[in-house]
């Protein structure tokens, strides 16, 4: 079956192991009904913690979540970029009552800014970006939004200290 995507869950059927007698809907692998998109799941393959589901897919006959991690292991980060999304199946998540976590560090987006700052101005963007903060010229940058965020929830002490971007 080719890989699809779905805004709602197609029609499936649950795994059942031992039940040689399949209807030819995709296989989701959970006891539980696939959780309606913007639910929070903990994804627990790779440590990669909680995620909100974006679409439905079907891929080889299983139905999946596509998620966006919202605090992603540096890992995952490393290989995907700061903005991506992941596919999981059923028996890769958990389902439950989570809210979204209050985070310590700047968001994904926040991060992805920060990364085209850097990437725009070269080696001495710190630097650069302390001193847009300080004169106000942040505002004139395309992510000045998301920067002046960064500024006023982490501060300049996190920018200098915390951060490990590399242009």
């Amino acid at each position: 079956m080719k890989y699809q995507e779905f805004d709602v869950p197609p029609p499936f059927e649950r795994i059942a192991f031992g039940n040689d007698v399949l209807s030819g809907l995709p296989r989701w692998s959970n006891a539980l009904e696939p959780p309606p998109i913007d639910e929070i799941v903990d994804v627990t393959t790779n440590r990669i913690g909680l995620a909100r589901v974006i679409k439905y897919f079907v891929e080889s006959g299983y139905l999946g979540l596509l998620v966006k991690p919202i605090d992603p292991p540096a890992w995952f980060i490393t290989q995907n970029g700061f903005d991506a999304t992941a596919h999981v199946f059923g028996a890769e998540i958990q389902i439950g009552d989570y809210a979204e976590p209050e985070l310590n560090a700047p968001s994904q987006a926040q991060l992805a800014a920060l990364q085209r700052f850097a990437t725009r101005n070269g080696r001495r963007w710190k630097v650069m970006l302390l001193q847009a903060w300080g004169s106000g010229a942040d505002e004139k940058e395309t992510d000045g939004p998301l920067l002046r965020q960064v500024r006023n929830q982490f501060g300049s002490d996190w920018l200098c200290t915390a951060c490990r971007i590399r242009p």
